[in-house]
């Protein structure tokens, strides 16, 4: 079977030379709608970029003497060159190529977003062998674009408290090089929509994985995300910490880091923390059966379920002194723990109490 299209590398330019003119449909900045493509370009820009799209596009077509009538041209931070991510597959005699530069620094979700100033996009071009009737090649938007949030979900990419759903400039192409026999649906129960959305998901995935987003990033990452990072953690630990002969206040935060960086290794506190988050993120949209999503929003004096958490992972980190410390985070409420929402307060408090009450035991082991 042919190649679908070729590959350029260049310093801050991708080009995909199609092996033919053909009909794309794209939502790039340059080379959007509907057009017989021959070129697809990305083009990285500085962080700070704030030019006009289309005159930067047309910089690019005229250095490499592209037609700029049948050329795509995405714009992204990202080092094409060396960050891009090409897949391929192939199904009978259907075949398809996914070529995505991946930026995650700028996500969005339903109606919330903050833009960053570095245009970090989610890029996609994908090209088609087979003819793909106007319906088909529309619907082949929709698949593309379900792959995308699936794949965004499952490594959680976080837009504030929600997950996010992409960034706010992604853009994508998709081009049919026309041959055989016209398909006249694309979606995901047909042969060619369960192979766009299989290369689609696999590029992102792949491409998050190299970028610091694998699935399995560790706990204090996690939280990060969520605007709970290293430095708040320790700065609420201090908030009720009592130090004593030769731990001074910064010998503490030192100390207090050095838990929290070891106990964030343990699955199993990782899985309490995490389920919290998830009971929360549940609990704002109602669906959790029994609690309304108003009822969850007061902190009602029922819902017990997220102190018992907390009690569960004080235990689990140092016993009975790990939960009396909790009692202690959980009543004051210190730092960070006062903003977060019902069941998070109650699992970071007895994670930060865990640390401070290992901390004074071993204090105690070493007393002379």
């Amino acid at each position: 079977m042919p190649d679908l299209f070729n590959l350029k590398v260049f310093k801050d330019d991708l080009i995909m030379e199609l092996s033919k003119k053909c009909t794309a449909i794209s939502t790039a900045p340059f080379g959007g709608g509907v057009i017989e493509a021959k070129h697809i370009v990305f083009h990285r820009v500085p962080e700070n970029f704030d030019k006009e799209p289309n005159k930067v596009a047309c910089d690019i077509i005229r250095k490499f003497h592209l037609d700029p009538s049948s050329t795509i041209v995405f714009l992204t931070a990202m080092d094409v060159a060396s960050e891009y991510v090409k897949v391929e597959g192939s199904v009978g005699d259907l075949k398809i190529g996914v070529v995505a530069t991946v930026g995650l620094r700028n996500p969005v979700t339903l109606g919330y977003g903050k833009y960053h100033k570095a245009p970090s996009t989610i890029n996609i071009a994908a090209v088609i062998n087979n003819k793909l009737s106007p319906n088909a090649l529309v619907e082949a938007i929709k698949t593309i674009v379900e792959a995308k949030v699936e794949a965004i979900r499952c490594v959680d990419l976080r837009c504030g408290d929600r997950v996010a759903i992409g960034t706010s400039t992604d853009a994508l192409a998709i081009a049919t090089l026309g041959e055989g026999r016209a398909l006249k649906y694309s979606g995901q129960l047909t042969e060619i929509g369960k192979l766009l959305s299989k290369l689609t998901f696999k590029a992102i995935m792949k491409s998050c994985e190299s970028s610091g987003y694998s699935p399995s990033r560790d706990l204090l990452k996690r939280l990060s995300e969520r605007g709970i990072d290293m430095e708040t953690l320790v700065e609420a630990s201090l908030k009720l910490f009592i130090p004593w002969k030769g731990m001074n206040r910064e010998k503490a935060r030192k100390t207090i880091r050095k838990y929290l960086k070891l106990l964030s290794r343990d699955p199993n506190i990782s899985s309490l923390v995490m389920a919290s988050a998830r009971l929360d993120e549940d609990a704002r949209i109602g669906l959790i059966p029994g609690l309304s999503k108003e009822d969850y929003l007061k902190d009602p004096v029922y819902l017990v379920a997220d102190e018992i958490l907390g009690m569960a992972l004080a235990l689990y980190i140092n016993g009975w002194n790990g939960l009396f410390e909790y009692y202690r985070y959980d009543r004051e409420k210190p730092g960070v723990i006062k903003r977060l929402p019902p069941f998070m307060d109650d699992v970071i408090a007895a994670f930060i109490a865990g640390v401070t009450s290992r901390i004074y035991s071993k204090g105690l082991e070493e007393r002379p």
